[in-house]
């Protein structure tokens, strides 16, 4: 196994060069790994719905119990659909500077100012955000948007946000 490959393999991004732009993908490793949270909160809920099952008439506590249970549910099959979507989409960057989306633009040419990378602390540690700043003032968030989450590891976050502001011939802020 190549260095190239060890590194493919532990980040975050995919990135891929074809017709003078650049493709931004989830990497399948990443996908994996969030998709396994979200099947986990799928499970928990039928596990809080399964009591219905036994009962005729349930009462206003199970009944809470199961609506928590539905919530989950919803939340997690939403979630599914979307990082298994994710996973085959990608963020592309076109040589004119244009960002597409699922075939849609969400930046046109030279409407980016910079990249921005972002460090938000909290209980359970650090978590890194890459964005957009825009030249109409206004930001635009990366991963939670178009790759289904944030990183959690400074050095990938770091690398994509070089990758994209390299991409998109701009620099990358510290915000």
């Amino acid at each position: 196994e190549t260095d190239a490959m060890k590194r493919e393999r532990n980040s975050i991004v995919l990135v891929a060069q074809t017709d003078g732009r650049r493709e931004f993908r989830s990497s399948p490793e990443s996908v994996q790994s969030v998709i396994g949270f979200r099947v986990l909160v799928v499970v928990v809920g039928l596990c809080y719905l399964s009591p219905l099952f036994g009962y005729a008439r349930a009462s206003s506590a199970l009944l809470m119990i199961s609506l928590l249970g539905v919530i989950m549910i919803v939340f997690g099959v939403r979630s599914l659909a979307m990082c298994w979507r994710s996973r085959a989409l990608p963020l592309i960057v076109e040589g004119t500077g244009r960002v597409l989306y699922d075939a849609r633009e969400i930046c046109a040419a030279g409407a980016v100012q910079s990249v921005s990378f972002r460090v938000n602390g909290g209980e359970g540690g650090d978590w890194y955000r890459v964005g957009m700043l825009l030249s109409d003032g206004s930001a635009l968030k990366l991963l939670s948007s178009y790759f289904g989450r944030e990183f959690r590891d400074e050095e990938p976050a770091r690398s994509f946000a070089n990758e994209l502001a390299h991409a998109l011939g701009v620099g990358v802020v510290d915000s």
